[in-house]
């Protein structure tokens, strides 16, 4: 169970997360793809995640590590799809499995099948029973005519080894990748591999985000404003901010950061925002909170200089805003 700590730590990394421009466009891929990511293995036998790579290039460990990241985050649900079998050589996942004759260690077996003829008893291969018309049966004992499969019983299996001869009804069970590396049981690696989910939660999130943030910004070009969504900015430290919107008109400049959650927010977004805020010196920093903020949030925002707008849903947000501006001079 997470602690208290450990939650406000996942909302600020989920809200950072949020503002990377590269992950709102995997997100929308993803939720209007069908919400799951599911893994593939390539054409050089390594595991993929191909909606993601269409957004985020990388190594399949760089993918894999920020997929687990975002999970941490709770932007995913982690699904279990399957095991993988992987070549210990190379980590190759396109692995077949072969039958070995365990005389010879040969793989030229060919599967026999012992038939019981019911009426007589006679028991026998199964090529014993082909008769001279091309898929007639006839028992080489009775000599009767198999007109029903019902007549006959699988009494048991083997492998012939055409290598050496062997029979066997227990061949060895070995791998092979497609770089021909050949391994047994014993040596290989088995993975589970996941597929990940956004829960329904996160598609809320987002949609609010997606619509909310778009309509802040036609009202802050209507304004006036250089508008950028989102927007980077480079603070006095040389590290580079962004922000969900950042505005520019003459010498004033606003940045709005939009936090969503399930509960009210706490101070760990707010802080957060203000790091950003005091690097990059913002005139006029808005956070909206969406649905609301706690008790600490409010007091802190007051310390911080930093306006916080709070609605259950994204509803009246644009107003609020456009009224701050005007009692900035800014509307």
């Amino acid at each position: 169970m997470q602690s208290g700590s450990d939650k406000s730590l996942q909302a600020s990394e989920k809200q950072r997360l949020y503002s990377e421009p590269r992950i709102r466009d995997l997100l929308r891929l993803i939720v209007t793809s069908g919400g799951r990511v599911e893994p593939s293995i390539g054409q050089e036998g390594k595991i993929h995640w191909e909606i993601v790579e269409k957004v985020i290039s990388g190594s399949e460990l760089n993918i894999r590590d920020l997929l687990e990241h975002m999970t941490e985050a709770g932007i995913f649900k982690r699904v279990p799809v399957r095991n993988f079998i992987l070549c210990p050589l190379d980590e190759r996942a396109d692995v077949l499995p072969q039958l070995a004759c365990p005389k010879c260690g040969k793989t030229e077996l060919v599967k026999t099948s012992l038939l019981s003829h019911n009426l007589c008893g006679y028991i026998g291969e199964r090529s014993k029973f082909e008769g001279a018309e091309a898929g007639g049966l006839i028992c080489p004992k009775c000599k009767r005519e198999i007109k029903n499969e019902g007549d006959l019983r699988l009494v048991g299996i083997w492998f012939e080894c055409m290598s050496c001869g062997a029979r066997t009804n227990t061949p060895n069970v070995i791998f092979l990748c497609k770089e021909g590396h050949q391994f047994k049981i014993a040596d290989l690696i088995l993975e589970t591999v996941y597929a990940y989910e956004v829960p329904q939660d996160v598609i809320k999130e987002l949609r609010v985000k997606e619509v909310l943030a778009p309509t802040l910004k036609e009202l802050l070009v209507s304004l006036g404003f250089t508008v950028e969504q989102p927007g980077k900015v480079t603070g006095r430290s040389g590290a580079s901010h962004t922000f969900d919107i950042y505005a520019r008109k003459g010498d004033e400049d606003v940045s709005i950061e939009v936090a969503i959650d399930s509960k009210p927010i706490d101070t760990v977004p707010l802080v957060t925002y203000f790091a950003k805020v005091f690097d990059a010196g913002i005139k006029h920093p808005v956070m909206v909170a969406v649905p609301e903020i706690n008790e600490q949030v409010s007091i802190l925002s007051k310390t911080y200089n930093i306006n916080v707008i709070t609605s259950s849903d994204g509803t009246g947000v644009v107003d609020k805003i456009r009224a701050y501006l005007s009692e900035l001079g800014l509307g």
